[in-house]
């Protein structure tokens, strides 16, 4: 683990791999699985 998000927190979605999101959130970058996220775009 290289980074913490929380509820509420906003993340860049850069790429996206079966259910995992590449985000960008304060200067960090790593894989987060859907699971866990909710989104507006439509992924």
């Amino acid at each position: 683990m290289i980074h913490q998000l929380f509820n509420g927190d906003t993340v860049e979605i850069t790429d996206r791999r079966g259910s995992w999101y590449f985000v960008g959130v304060d200067g960090f970058e790593g894989w987060a699985h859907r699971r866990w996220m909710s989104n507006s775009c439509g992924y």
